[in-house]
């Protein structure tokens, strides 16, 4: 029995409308902008930020701003799966994406973002299974393994005969399985190459985990990361045709998609038994989200579902909320008990939140402005590319735009026995640019200091001006070197 205690420091709950104008107050949106006009052209070439530096979308940043000043999100409560509404609110996302095939609320966990997420995965396989090992096609994000290789995991690389910039065949991951051998890991869109993952591809690795019992971890936190209408698979709805649902763990997020980058919002989704020692492990270290970003969230799972059911939106909001809110009682947060007091408080904050979500042309008028959001943000990243293939495009050998997520690769043309960590050594520190050789992300599952080039991400979302003179800066120091 657990009794939640809320006060300030004279024992009583400050009015409601002062505690507004503090965190008003305290909430400053123009942080941002004046971060990347400090930036002025650093860290451009950035193989450490696949996230989009596009403005946040304007809707969802009203969003956030309501809930900044709603002292709901600003008091303690028992929840280590995660704010309540977010968790239904993901799984009504699943249910309703998958053709209202049932996830349930305790199949989903939050996390604070995925590297935790991918932690709680490595610890829950050390303890479960010692001397165990993570196959890993490459290229591949490289965070995955580093969490698997903390916890005494062994990773192993799976590279594609064909190249370095190709993904291995079923054939050729299923060689490396062994008896130790507890998970393969999968980006469903990949970082860092931006490649989706095709239908009949997911569905062969699904089919794999199953005949070896094995655990197939599907990474989607860059699902949304696409810039065109390509049909993203749904992973549930795939597992539950072929009868192989326990051998999935989903991850997915919302930090980087929507320019927020930095909010640590993750969630696991598998199998009840998973899913509570996440919990427990969010209860042993507080590791959770910030409740703040739920609004931000619940929206943003809404426009996708919208984006996707296009001619029957209403149908779609109705069953979102229905799941959303349809099994909340007065215990919330369940297990608590709480002082009437705090609960009288609690419930005006809980009104407040769901005010937005309770009209649906509002809602409506909103996704419409989102998607504006979304065309220009492509027209955007075209626009980058082009300066791009404008300013290096004597200087490198190869470079491509991918289908899906906003980066792209290009090779230097680096003259033989230069060292390539030396000249991104120097990279940074005379230009403030950060260049990280393809090893880093698993780009070369060979020897690669010999390599007569270098393959190096760029992110596209950065504003115009910052990403021309990134450019600019990083075309001298490549001169300099040739």
């Amino acid at each position: 029995m657990t009794i939640i205690r809320v006060s300030n420091a004279k024992g009583s709950y400050p009015p409601w409308e002062e505690y507004q104008t503090l965190c008003r107050d305290f909430w400053d949106l123009k942080i941002r902008s004046e971060i990347l006009e400090r930036l002025k052209g650093r860290h451009i070439i950035d193989l450490s930020s696949g996230f989009n530096l596009y403005h946040p979308p304007s809707m969802l940043l009203k969003q956030l701003q309501r809930d900044a000043i709603n002292p709901l999100f600003y008091f303690p409560y028992e929840s280590p799966g995660g704010q309540p509404f977010v968790v239904r609110a993901i799984s009504a996302y699943e249910c309703l994406r998958a053709d209202n095939i049932s996830i349930k609320p305790e199949n989903v966990v939050l996390t604070a973002g995925t590297t935790w997420a991918f932690d709680c995965i490595a610890q829950l396989i050390s303890i479960k299974y010692p001397d165990s090992c993570a196959i890993i096609p490459v290229p591949n994000y490289s965070g995955f393994g580093l969490s698997m290789l903390r916890f005494g995991i062994k990773v192993i690389d799976v590279g594609s005969s064909k190249g370095p910039k190709e993904p291995p065949s079923i054939s050729e991951v299923e060689k490396a399985v062994d008896k130790n051998t507890k998970l393969i890991y999968l980006c469903l869109i990949n970082n860092p190459t931006g490649v989706l993952i095709t239908y009949d591809d997911l569905k062969e690795y699904i089919l794999l985990a199953k005949k070896h019992e094995i655990y197939l971890v599907i990474d989607e936190t860059a699902s949304s990361l696409h810039n065109n209408h390509t049909v993203i698979p749904c992973i549930w709805k795939i597992a539950y045709e072929l009868n192989a649902t326990e051998n999935i763990i989903a991850i997915s997020g919302l930090s980087k998609d929507r320019s927020n980058p930095g909010h640590r919002i993750g969630w696991i989704i598998s199998g009840k038994d998973k899913v509570d020692e996440v919990v427990k492990m969010n209860l042993e270290t507080y590791a959770v989200p910030a409740s703040l970003f739920s609004g931000l969230i619940i929206k943003d799972l809404l426009f996708r579902l919208f984006d996707d059911n296009k001619s029957n939106q209403c149908d779609i909001y109705n069953k979102f909320v229905s799941i959303m809110l349809g099994q909340l009682g007065p215990s919330w947060p369940s297990g608590s008990i709480i002082e009437k007091e705090f609960h009288e408080y609690l419930i005006r904050g809980v009104e407040e939140f769901l005010e937005p979500f309770k009209n649906f042309d509002i809602l409506q008028s909103e996704f419409n402005e989102f998607q504006n959001w979304q065309s220009k943000f492509i027209e955007h990243v075209t626009e980058n590319f082009s300066i791009l293939k404008l300013i290096l495009d004597s200087e490198i050998e190869e470079h491509s735009k991918m289908d899906a997520g906003y980066n792209i690769f290009i090779k230097l043309k680096l003259p033989h026995g230069i060292n390539q960590q030396d000249f991104a050594l120097t990279a940074f520190r005379t230009l403030g640019i950060e260049v990280l050789p393809g090893p880093i992300f698993g780009l070369l599952p060979c020897d690669w200091q010999e390599s007569l080039g270098m393959w190096i991400r760029i992110t596209l979302s950065h504003p115009h001006d910052i990403f021309r003179e990134g450019l600019l800066r990083f075309k001298t120091l490549v001169h300099r070197y040739q």
